[in-house]
């Protein structure tokens, strides 16, 4: 790390040296980037209290035991190969912020890299949570227009208006009298489709039942209906 080098990119030489602070708690930083950091720390109350607070953290950590698990370089670059390869990324020069994280995780005491794993799994286990959150749900569509019956009959049929006030016994007359029934309706426009018990090519006894309904006061409109058509 070069603290001048950062500088020419950064206007803020408080921000410059903030970011410093965690490594010069550890002991990590070069002997000139330490001495950098000193000078600036002693002129700089909020930075001498984060180097206070970084180093507490420290012993706090190592006090929770010495033996924590820490994964080795070897593994590390290992993990991240893997996660290269099932993205299928290109391979890419390892940027020096990245280069500059690793070489910390690597040198710095077990305490600080378990801090930094278990700070690591809850930012996953948060991503996962919201994901899992605003994930859509899966839906299924059906259009108006769906057909009830899948077959096609080979009967004759009607399409049938019948009037407003009808009651129910006088729709089952009606049907009766032309041996008919319903097989769908009524639809938006108030259409009955009526199957009749014989094929659309026997003519004389279609336009016999079309007589007898449209004879009916009840029946406004007769007419005939494909085989097979819905209203």
């Amino acid at each position: 790390m070069n603290i001048e080098r950062d500088q020419e990119t950064t206007p803020n030489p408080h921000s410059n040296a903030w970011m410093l602070l965690p490594w010069y708690a550890n002991g990590t930083l070069s002997a000139d980037e330490a001495r950098q950091i000193e000078q600036h720390v002693a002129t700089c109350a909020l930075c001498r209290d984060e180097v206070e607070r970084c180093r507490r953290l420290a012993v706090s950590v190592k006090a929770a035991g010495e033996n924590a698990w820490a994964p080795s370089s070897t593994h590390f670059a290992g993990v991240m190969a893997h996660i290269d390869r099932a993205e299928g990324a290109p391979k890419l020069q390892t940027p020096p912020l990245f280069a500059r994280l690793r070489d910390w995780f690597a040198e710095s005491t077990r305490p600080m890299q378990w801090a930094f794993a278990v700070q690591s799994a809850l930012v996953l286990v948060m991503a996962g949570a919201l994901i899992f959150t605003f994930a859509p749900a899966p839906s299924t569509y059906e259009t108006l227009s769906r057909s009830e019956e899948k077959a096609v009959s080979d009967r004759a049929r009607l399409r049938v208006v019948f009037a407003e006030e009808v009651t129910g016994r006088e729709l089952r007359d009606i049907l009766q009298s032309v041996d008919g029934q319903f097989v769908q309706g009524p639809s938006p426009t108030g259409v009955y489709t009526i199957e009749l018990p014989f094929a659309p090519t026997e003519q004389e006894k279609l336009a016999r039942a079309l007589a007898k309904l449209r004879s009916d006061a009840k029946v406004q409109l007769a007419e005939p209906g494909a085989a097979g058509s819905t209203p």
